[in-house]
């Protein structure tokens, strides 16, 4: 598992919509597990939407790819701290034992950090809409990262 940082990334990176435009890893490749979502916002034009999305869920969300993608189509979803794990595409949704999250997760900012969802192939952490933490297990996953942000350090250079 190797992890990187972007530090002082672009504020446009946190809005997701503008996040998988410059990383443009295929969405419906995988489905995903979307933590910290209530450290998310929409900023669509008609704000009462985020319930909407999220339902009464208020620690993770376990969503296939295509109906992510749909979201970020039809929604502007802001994190300010929030961490997204891809995970096979055959993984069926479950409920987690440990759910994975950036905001007060003292293990998330370890070195040897291992993600929660033991299925994970990949998971950006946004981290106070200032850096983003990539932790990534599939090299052709990591050669797409590197090409989308070349300002990217690894993971021990960095201090939160």
């Amino acid at each position: 598992m190797s992890r990187y940082c972007l530090e002082y990334a672009n504020s446009d990176l946190f809005v997701l919509n503008d996040f998988f435009k410059q990383f443009p890893l295929s969405i419906t490749d995988y489905n995903w597990v979307i933590g910290d979502i209530l450290n998310m916002m929409d900023l669509s034009e008609d704000k009462n939407h985020w319930n909407d999305i999220i339902g009464e869920r208020e620690d993770y969300l376990f969503i296939a790819g295509e109906e992510f993608l749909r979201i970020l189509n039809e929604f502007e979803i802001y994190v300010i701290f929030s961490i997204l794990t891809a995970v096979p595409k055959e993984t069926i949704p479950y409920d987690l034992k440990r759910v994975p999250f950036v905001d007060g997760n003292a293990d998330f900012y370890e070195d040897d950090y291992i993600s929660p969802v033991k299925e994970c192939v990949f998971e950006v952490g946004f981290f106070d809409s200032t850096d983003i933490i990539f932790t990534v297990t599939d090299k052709n996953i990591e050669r797409l990262m590197k090409d989308a942000f070349p300002d990217l350090k690894p993971y021990c250079e960095y201090r939160v």
